[in-house]
Parts: C-alpha cells; structure tokens; sequence
C-alpha cells in the first residue's frame, strides 16, 4: 500500500490517479476519432499526456513509446520558451521542432495548459 500524499488518503490519491489515466485515455480517444490523417487513425500514430506545472508526467495513455517519451522532452522545452504566468485559457502551443520532442520531421506536438 501506497503511503499518503500530503494530507490525501491512499483512496482519494488512487481516484484522482486514475481520473487523469481516463482524462489522457479521452483526449487519445479524441483524436483517433477525429482525425483526417489516415496515418494517424488506422495506425493509432498519436499519444497524449498530461504534466503538472513543474514539467512532471502526471498521467498517460497508452501509445507508442517513443512518442511518450518525446512528451516530457517537449514540454520542459514549452516551458523553456512560454513560462506558465504567460499563458491563459484556450491557448495552444503547436511544435514541429524534432529536436523538441518529436522523433521524426512530421511529428507535430501540441500542448495545451489546463486551469484549475
């Protein structure tokens, strides 16, 4: 058994735990569902993440691994770029930059802070 999480019991931490599995599950769901690019829906090309201010995964779904892990690398880079006092509800940060996160030229990163 897990230990607490500040003044959280293990229950409420495994609720919200698995809340933002389903919430990344979701936004993955989305996309595949809504795609024009074939590539992405027959292959299930995408995956989805969510961090917390500080850049720390907080919750995925399960995609392809190499893209996971280009997810943390392409965050710490929006914040390198975008501090998170600048940024306000609905915007979207779109990134093509390889080296930021992507593994191959046409990957595209799109990052989207989430206020609560």
């Amino acid at each position: 058994m897990r230990p607490p999480l500040g003044d959280q019991d293990v229950i409420t931490v495994e609720l919200v735990k698995n809340a933002l599995h389903v919430a990344a599950l979701e936004m993955q769901a989305t996309v595949l569902r809504t795609a024009h690019s074939h590539v992405i829906r027959e292959t299930a090309d995408v995956s989805s993440s969510i961090f917390d201010p500080q850049g720390r995964l907080v919750a995925q779904a399960l995609a392809l691994p190499l893209q996971l892990a280009g997810s943390s690398v392409a965050i710490k880079e929006v914040f390198k770029v975008f501090a998170m006092d600048t940024m306000r509800p609905g915007d979207v940060l779109f990134s093509m930059i390889r080296s930021h996160g992507g593994s191959h030229a046409p990957d595209i990163i799109l990052t989207m802070p989430v206020f609560h």
